[in-house]
C-alpha cells in the first residue's frame, strides 16, 4: 500500500518535537557513575572495575533523551472554557527567542562486551541510533503561523535554519592503554550504516511583504535541504511529495547502503591521587547516503509570490488526508515560485559532535565529586552545558548519584540516579532531570537511561581512589 507525503509532514514533525518532554547518546549522569560499564560512551579512557562483562542483549541500555530550548508544554496549551485543550499562538511566539533548538536522541545497545587484557581494555558494542537536532528562527514559527501578516514591509529573516536528523546502526570497537601511573589514552572506532535521515547544508531565506504591491511576497532563498529514506523509490516525480511504499520501506530499514565511520577519543590524567582529569571527543564522523538521495536546491533568487494566506486553523481540523493535501499544494505551489529543483544525487552528513572536559575527585574510597564542561557542535554552532555531580559508592552493591546540570536556557535539571549489582547481574537506572518526571508541562529537558548487565571481577576498593 502507498501514502502520499510531503516536506511539510516533515515540518509537522518537527513542530510536534518542540513539545516533546521524551526523547543527548548517553545520559551525561551516567558518565560519573564507574560501576556502570556504559559510563565509558562519555569517555573511552574512563574506567571499568570489572575484570569482564556482558550486557544483556538488547536491554543492556535504552536511553530517551530531549532538550528544547524555547518552551513548556504549559507555556502554550492551556484549558478552554468548553474543557478542550487549545493552543495560544501568542505565548509560543513570545516565548521564543530569536534562534532556538530542540534536540533529541535515542539509542538502544543490542550487544556489547568488555574484558580487561594486560595493561588495555577492550570492548565492542553493537547500537541502533537516531540522533537529531533542529534549529530553527523565532521568524520563521512567525511566517507559520501569522503567515506575511506579521511582516508588513519589513523583511522575515529565517536564516540558520538548520535541521540533522539520522537513524543508523553502529557497530563500535573500543580500547584503553594505561601508559602509567598518571595517563590513560582510549579510542572507540564505528562503522556507520545510514537507514533514514533529513540534513540541511544551507538554509539561508528571507522574505519581503510590500504592502503597495498588494502585499506580494518577495523570496531571496539559498537553500539546500538534503534526504534519504527507506521506501522510496528511486527516482520519484520532481516535487515536494513522495510515494512511500511501506513493504520497500521494511526491506530496507536493516540495510547497510548508506556507509560511515565515525571515532570517539580520550584520555585521563591523575593529577592528584584523588583528582583525575579527562578530555573527550565524541561522534567526530559522516555517513554517506547512497540509498534514495534527494535534495531539494533553490535555483534562483528574488522570486516574487502573491500568497492570500490560509486559515490556519483549517489545518487543525478534518482528517489528516485532507491535511496533507493542502500543505502538500500550497508547498508546491511555493516551490514553483522560489525556484526549486530537486536532484537524486549522493551526499555526506556530519554527526552531531560533542567535546567534554571532566574532573573527578575523590574524598576517601565511596564519595566522588565530579563536574563535566560539555559543548556540542551543530550547524557551526556550540551548544554548551555544564554538570556537577556527586556519586556515593555504597560498597560494591549499590551506587547512588546525584546531580545538576545547567545549560544557556534550562536552568532547572536534577540529575539522580542508581546502580544496583546483586552478585554478577546488575541492573542500573539514570536520569537527567528528575523533575521532568515530577511536572512534565514545565520542564525542558528530559532523559531516562536504564540497563541490565552482567560483571565479573569487581576490582573496587582493592585499588587506591
Amino acid at each position: 500500500m502507498k501514502h502520499r507525503a510531503g516536506i511539510v509532514h516533515l515540518m509537522i514533525a518537527l513542530l510536534m518535537a518542540a513539545f516533546m518532554e521524551v526523547p543527548a547518546q548517553e545520559s551525561l549522569q551516567l558518565g560519573f557513575v564507574r560501576s556502570v560499564p556504559q559510563s565509558l560512551r562519555l569517555n573511552p579512557a574512563g574506567e571499568v572495575p570489572y575484570t569482564w562483562w556482558m550486557g544483556i542483549p538488547a536491554l543492556s541500555s535504552w536511553h530517551v533523551g530531549a532538550v528544547n530550548s524555547g518552551f513548556t508544554f504549559h507555556d502554550v496549551f492551556y484549558r478552554g472554557s468548553d474543557d478542550s485543550l487549545r493552543f495560544d499562538v501568542d505565548a509560543f511566539l513570545d516565548g521564543l527567542k530569536k534562534n532556538n533548538d530542540v534536540s533529541v536522541n535515542l539509542s538502544s545497545e543490542i550487544l556489547a562486551f568488555g574484558f580487561h587484557l594486560k595493561q588495555y581494555y577492550l570492548e565492542a558494542r553493537v547500537t541502533e541510533r537516531f540522533m537529531g537536532s533542529f534549529h530553527y528562527s523565532k521568524d520563521l514559527m512567525t511566517l507559520l503561523f501569522r503567515l506575511n501578516g506579521g511582516f508588513i514591509n519589513t523583511t522575515a529573516d529565517i536564516c540558520g535554519l538548520g535541521v540533522n536528523m539520522s537513524l543508523f546502526h553502529e557497530v563500535s570497537l573500543g580500547a584503553s592503554r594505561k601508559i602509567n601511573d598518571r595517563w590513560t589514552s582510549g579510542f572507540r572506532l564505528k562503522y556507520l550504516a545510514g537507514v533514514a535521515n533529513i540534513y540541511s547544508r544551507k538554509t539561508s531565506l528571507t522574505l519581503f511583504t510590500d504592502e503597495s504591491l498588494a502585499y506580494a511576497l518577495t523570496f531571496d532563498s539559498d537553500i539546500e535541504i538534503n534526504s534519504s529514506f527507506p521506501g522510496i523509490p528511486d527516482h520519484p516525480a520532481d516535487s515536494l511529495d513522495f510515494s512511500l511504499d511501506e513493504k520497500r520501506m521494511l526491506r530496507q530499514l536493516d540495510g547497510w547502503k548508506n556507509p560511515g565511520f565515525a571515532v570517539d577519543l580520550g584520555i585521563t590524567y591523575r593529577l592528584l591521587d584523588a583528582l583525575t582529569l579527562g578530555v573527550s571527543v565524541n561522534d567526530l564522523g559522516f555517513i554517506h547516503w547512497k540509498n534514495n538521495p534527494r535534495s531539494l536546491v533553490s535555483d534562483e533568487k528574488n522570486h516574487a509570490y502573491t500568497f492570500e494566506g490560509i486559515d490556519i486553523e483549517e489545518y487543525f481540523t478534518g482528517d489528516s488526508i485532507s491535511l496533507g493535501d493542502k500543505f502538500e499544494d500550497l508547498l508546491d505551489s511555493l516551490s514553483a515560485s522560489m525556484g526549486f529543483r530537486t536532484h537524486y544525487k549522493p551526499y555526506v552528513s556530519y554527526l552531531l559532535a560533542t567535546f567534554n572536559l571532566t574532573a573527578r575527585y575523590s574524598l576517601g574510597k565511596r564519595n566522588h565529586f565530579g563536574l563535566l564542561l560539555r559543548n556540542e557542535v551543530f550547524d557551526r554552532r556550540w551548544k554548551p552545558g555544564l554538570m556537577l555531580n556527586y556519586e556515593l559508592e555504597a560498597g560494591k552493591l549499590l551506587a547512588l548519584t546525584a546531580g545538576y546540570y545547567l545549560t544557556k536556557r534550562n536552568l532547572y535539571n536534577l540529575a539522580l540516579g542508581f546502580s544496583l549489582k546483586l552478585a554478577a547481574f546488575q541492573f542500573y537506572m539514570v536520569t537527567d532531570n528528575a523533575l521532568a518526571f515530577y511536572n512534565p508541562g514545565r520542564t525542558k529537558t528530559a532523559g531516562l537511561q536504564f540497563g541490565f548487565n552482567l560483571c565479573f571481577g569487581d576490582r573496587r576498593f582493592k585499588e587506591a581512589p
